[in-house]
């Protein structure tokens, strides 16, 4: 193939023969230090995404992500391999000093002013069943705010049918379209009543679970920033459950906005759940996740 006439074509051509005549006077003292060529057309298997469906890197790059390079040290290896990971053994039991090392581990997250916001409840046995009937009976007294909302017009559900009164049903006037939070009739009965009795046997699928919540501050900016800590106190303790074996989840939801749960804790009013986390051995390993590459900028001018 001819590039830019004939000159070009012909120092192409002198440029491969130089190459492989230096590679003929040069051979690899032994065959040992070559690296085994990978066989062509062999496609990367594919690794269970942390959402717990099949992923590959195919669905990440889809949308413009490039994935994490291996670790490559002892902590990059163990941040890598947590997962969110529920294939838990419930029977099983963690030991007391144990779990004393996973809360003293996890106490050593920063905080701001040395103000230690956090408040770590262990709940096993009976307790965990304890734990879903307080959630439970949040579910039962305070319906979905999004689905049952009261007619505008009277600030009441329909007595009859606890139902949206349909003639105030209209279009929103600005945007000519259906509000789409106030316009939904409440759920199913049967529905609701089947979330509530789930809520009941929740918990008993570890047999630890770990409530943690972040006290107030004095204003404004310092209880964002215990709740911060408290944050960054969780994510040491799943790292170092991971450490010693155990599968872990963070759990949020409903729970960590539910008065009776937090007086079930023995939590103050003015404090706020972060977590409740599933703890226990597993019954099945997960692959590390493929995780897209954050983004990053580099700044370094006025």
């Amino acid at each position: 193939m001819r590039i830019g006439g004939c000159d070009a074509w012909l120092g192409v051509k002198l440029l491969g023969y130089a190459k492989r005549r230096r590679k003929a006077r040069n051979p690899p003292e032994s065959s040992e230090t070559l690296p085994a060529e990978a066989p062509k057309n062999q496609h990367k298997p594919r690794i269970p995404c942390s959402e717990g469906f099949r992923c590959n890197r195919t669905r990440h790059e889809r949308y413009g992500q490039s994935i994490m390079s291996e670790p490559s040290t002892p902590f990059s290896e163990l941040a890598h391999r947590r997962r969110s990971n529920l294939r838990i053994d419930p029977e099983r039991a963690i030991d007391d000093n144990l779990l004393d090392q996973l809360i003293t581990t996890a106490a050593t997250a920063p905080n701001h002013h040395r103000t230690y916001p956090w408040r770590f409840r262990i709940i096993r046995g009976d307790g965990r069943r304890g734990l879903g009937n307080a959630l439970a009976d949040h579910l039962a007294n305070k319906p979905d705010p999004l689905t049952n909302k009261p007619d505008p017009l009277t600030n009441k559900p329909d007595p009859l049918t606890n139902k949206l009164d349909p003639l105030t049903n209209k279009l929103d006037p600005l945007t000519n379209k259906l509000d789409p939070l106030a316009n939904k009739l409440d759920p199913d009965p049967a529905l609701a009543q089947a979330r509530v009795s789930k809520a009941r046997s929740k918990y008993l699928r570890a047999p630890v679970m770990v409530v943690v919540a972040s006290r107030a501050g004095e204003d404004e900016i310092a209880t964002i920033e215990n709740r911060d800590a408290v944050s960054a106190a969780i994510q040491t303790l799943l790292l170092a459950a991971t450490e010693v074996g155990l599968a872990s989840l963070w759990s949020t939801g409903a729970a960590a906005q539910s008065m009776e749960v937090a007086e079930f804790c023995g939590f103050d009013s003015t404090d706020t759940i972060i977590g409740l986390v599933y703890l226990g051995w597993p019954t099945a390993e997960l692959e590390p996740a493929l995780r897209a590459v954050p983004e990053v900028v580099r700044i370094d001018q006025a």
